[in-house]
Formats: structure tokens, C-alpha cells, sequence
């Protein structure tokens, strides 16, 4: 699949549904890679990473997806840690969107296997 971590990037950020100025678009709680880190709390949600800048916040995203899909990750599994229900989600809802919205049909496969090669 062409771009895959920017196509679940997208559905994440579109599920999510935060504004476009938002600097934590795919709603991070941490940033464990980035140094002197800030949080912000968001009432009953608990605490989550705030990037300096929604450039950085897009980034850590795409990094930890990328962790994810490289460790073998079901869209599945990604999903159920990624959205919890633990923590109010939809987790159900959440993956059928995503699923559809990447056209990833098979949700237990793992996400390596969607990577193309890039062209020489």
C-alpha cells in the first residue's frame, strides 16, 4: 500500500477530529523520544503530550506509528491501543473508520506487510 503511514496518519487525525490548529492532532499521551516534554491535562481524558508546534505533534505521530507498524502491529491491535476502551472510546467504531477510510481491509494481518518498497 503507497504511503501507508500517512494514510493512517490522516484516519487518525480524522477520527480524532481535532481542530487544525491543534498541535496534537493524533492525540499523543506521551512523547517519550522528546526531552523535556510538557503535558496537558484535559479533565476525566488525564494528561497528554504537547508538542511545541503542530509540526512536531505530526511528527511524534508518524513516529509512533511507524514504531507500531514495524513491531508487527495489526491495524487492530494499533487501534485497540491507540483508542481504548478503557479509556471511553468507541475502540469499534474508531476501527471501522480507519479500516475504511485506509481501505484496510484485513484488520488482523500485520502492517508491515502493506509497506511498498519505495520506487529507485
Amino acid at each position: 500500500m503507497e504511503r501507508l503511514l500517512e494514510k493512517l496518519a490522516a484516519a487518525i487525525i480524522r477520527q480524532e477530529g481535532q481542530k487544525p490548529d491543534f498541535n496534537n492532532p493524533m492525540n499523543l499521551r506521551d512523547a517519550v523520544w522528546v526531552a523535556n516534554r510538557k503535558y496537558i491535562v484535559r479533565g476525566m481524558a488525564g494528561k497528554f503530550w504537547d508538542p511545541a508546534s503542530r509540526k512536531e505533534g505530526l511528527a511524534g505521530g508518524l513516529h509512533l506509528l511507524a514504531l507500531r507498524v514495524a513491531s508487527g502491529w495489526s491495524l487492530r491491535h494499533l487501534i485497540n491501543s491507540w483508542a481504548p476502551p478503557s479509556d471511553g472510546n468507541q475502540t469499534s467504531v474508531y476501527l471501522t473508520n480507519v479500516s475504511k477510510w485506509t481501505g484496510i481491509t484485513d484488520l488482523d494481518a500485520p502492517l508491515l506487510n502493506l509497506i511498498d518498497e519505495p520506487p529507485q
